[in-house]
Protein backbone atom coordinates (compact mmCIF):
# COMPACT_ATOMS: atom_id res chain seq x y z
CA UNK A 1 0.00 0.00 0.00
CA UNK A 2 1.15 3.59 -0.22
CA UNK A 3 0.61 4.66 3.10
CA UNK A 4 0.50 2.86 6.41
CA UNK A 5 -0.68 4.09 9.94
CA UNK A 6 3.35 4.84 10.75
CA UNK A 7 4.11 7.00 7.77
CA UNK A 8 0.95 8.68 7.90
CA UNK A 9 1.53 9.92 11.52
CA UNK A 10 5.45 10.95 10.11
CA UNK A 11 3.75 12.78 7.25
CA UNK A 12 1.68 14.37 9.60
CA UNK A 13 4.43 15.90 11.46
CA UNK A 14 6.36 17.79 8.32
CA UNK A 15 7.27 21.23 8.65
CA UNK A 16 8.53 23.65 6.65
CA UNK A 17 11.48 26.21 7.45
CA UNK A 18 8.69 28.57 9.04
CA UNK A 19 7.84 26.32 11.45
CA UNK A 20 3.85 25.39 9.29
CA UNK A 21 2.92 22.41 8.83
CA UNK A 22 3.29 21.51 4.71
CA UNK A 23 1.77 18.42 4.76
CA UNK A 24 -1.49 17.73 2.81
CA UNK A 25 -2.23 14.75 5.48
CA UNK A 26 -1.44 17.38 8.74
CA UNK A 27 -5.38 18.50 7.83
CA UNK A 28 -6.70 14.97 8.34
CA UNK A 29 -6.29 12.84 11.76
CA UNK A 30 -8.04 9.65 10.66
CA UNK A 31 -6.29 7.67 7.92
CA UNK A 32 -9.43 4.99 7.95
CA UNK A 33 -11.48 8.42 6.66
CA UNK A 34 -9.29 8.82 4.06
CA UNK A 35 -9.20 5.47 2.81
CA UNK A 36 -12.85 5.35 2.84
CA UNK A 37 -13.01 8.45 1.45
CA UNK A 38 -11.15 7.49 -1.47
CA UNK A 39 -12.79 4.06 -2.06
CA UNK A 40 -15.84 5.97 -1.77
CA UNK A 41 -14.51 8.39 -4.12
CA UNK A 42 -13.53 5.72 -6.73
CA UNK A 43 -17.13 4.30 -6.32
CA UNK A 44 -18.91 7.77 -7.28
CA UNK A 45 -16.53 8.44 -10.20
CA UNK A 46 -17.00 4.80 -11.80
CA UNK A 47 -13.40 3.68 -10.82
CA UNK A 48 -13.76 0.13 -10.23
CA UNK A 49 -12.42 -1.33 -6.78
CA UNK A 50 -10.80 -4.67 -7.11
CA UNK A 51 -9.15 -6.99 -4.88
CA UNK A 52 -6.08 -5.62 -5.02
CA UNK A 53 -7.82 -2.51 -3.90
CA UNK A 54 -9.05 -4.01 -1.22
CA UNK A 55 -6.59 -5.79 -0.58
CA UNK A 56 -3.88 -2.72 -0.15
CA UNK A 57 -6.11 -0.33 1.64
CA UNK A 58 -6.66 -3.35 4.42
CA UNK A 59 -2.66 -3.39 4.44
CA UNK A 60 -2.49 0.01 5.55
CA UNK A 61 -3.29 -0.52 8.86
CA UNK A 62 -2.50 -2.40 12.15
CA UNK A 63 -5.31 -2.17 13.76
CA UNK A 64 -7.82 -5.24 13.26
CA UNK A 65 -11.09 -3.02 13.58
CA UNK A 66 -10.00 -1.36 10.65
CA UNK A 67 -8.94 -4.64 8.40
CA UNK A 68 -12.15 -6.01 9.19
CA UNK A 69 -14.18 -3.38 8.56
CA UNK A 70 -12.90 -2.33 4.93
CA UNK A 71 -13.38 -6.65 4.58
CA UNK A 72 -17.02 -5.62 5.31
CA UNK A 73 -16.67 -2.89 2.81
CA UNK A 74 -15.36 -5.61 0.09
CA UNK A 75 -17.87 -7.90 0.98
CA UNK A 76 -20.67 -5.58 0.16
CA UNK A 77 -19.11 -3.50 -2.91
CA UNK A 78 -20.92 -5.44 -5.72
CA UNK A 79 -18.20 -4.65 -8.49
CA UNK A 80 -15.47 -5.45 -6.34
CA UNK A 81 -14.95 -9.17 -7.17
CA UNK A 82 -16.53 -9.40 -10.72
CA UNK A 83 -12.93 -9.47 -12.50
CA UNK A 84 -13.89 -10.39 -15.41
CA UNK A 85 -15.19 -6.82 -16.42
CA UNK A 86 -12.67 -4.99 -14.57
CA UNK A 87 -9.78 -6.41 -16.74
CA UNK A 88 -11.23 -8.57 -19.64
CA UNK A 89 -10.37 -11.66 -19.40
CA UNK A 90 -12.10 -14.94 -19.76
CA UNK A 91 -12.98 -16.60 -16.75
CA UNK A 92 -11.13 -19.55 -17.30
CA UNK A 93 -7.76 -17.11 -17.65
CA UNK A 94 -8.51 -16.05 -14.13
CA UNK A 95 -9.56 -18.89 -12.35
CA UNK A 96 -6.99 -20.24 -9.67
CA UNK A 97 -5.32 -16.61 -9.50
CA UNK A 98 -4.76 -15.59 -5.79
CA UNK A 99 -5.27 -11.87 -6.24
CA UNK A 100 -8.83 -12.22 -8.78
CA UNK A 101 -10.69 -13.22 -5.13
CA UNK A 102 -12.10 -12.52 -1.85
CA UNK A 103 -9.58 -14.93 -0.29
CA UNK A 104 -6.91 -12.50 -1.27
CA UNK A 105 -8.39 -9.75 -0.08
CA UNK A 106 -9.36 -11.91 3.41
CA UNK A 107 -5.86 -13.13 3.78
CA UNK A 108 -5.00 -9.50 3.95
CA UNK A 109 -7.36 -8.95 6.96
CA UNK A 110 -6.27 -12.42 8.56
CA UNK A 111 -2.37 -11.31 8.39
CA UNK A 112 -3.45 -7.95 10.06
CA UNK A 113 -5.19 -9.87 12.60
CA UNK A 114 -2.86 -12.41 13.24
CA UNK A 115 -0.18 -10.04 13.42
CA UNK A 116 -1.86 -8.04 16.38
CA UNK A 117 -2.41 -11.28 17.83
CA UNK A 118 -5.86 -10.42 17.76
CA UNK A 119 -7.45 -14.22 17.36
CA UNK A 120 -11.33 -12.82 18.23
CA UNK A 121 -10.88 -10.71 14.67
CA UNK A 122 -9.29 -14.17 12.95
CA UNK A 123 -12.48 -15.95 14.48
CA UNK A 124 -14.21 -13.17 12.99
CA UNK A 125 -13.06 -12.90 9.56
CA UNK A 126 -13.19 -16.88 9.24
CA UNK A 127 -16.93 -16.70 10.36
CA UNK A 128 -17.64 -13.87 7.72
CA UNK A 129 -16.28 -16.43 5.20
CA UNK A 130 -18.24 -18.96 6.16
CA UNK A 131 -21.45 -16.80 6.86
CA UNK A 132 -21.09 -15.83 3.13
CA UNK A 133 -20.60 -19.05 1.27
CA UNK A 134 -16.93 -18.79 0.35
CA UNK A 135 -15.45 -21.43 -0.59
CA UNK A 136 -11.79 -21.21 1.08
CA UNK A 137 -10.00 -24.18 -0.42
CA UNK A 138 -10.43 -23.05 -3.68
CA UNK A 139 -7.81 -20.15 -4.02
Amino acid sequence: SAIDESSFVSAKELYDESGNRKSYLSKHDDLMKIVVGILDSMEARGVSRDSITYYNAIMAFSDPNNALALLHMAFEDSDAFNVVSLIGASPSRLRGRAASGIIFVANAALSIAASSGDMSAVSEILALLHESDVDINTE
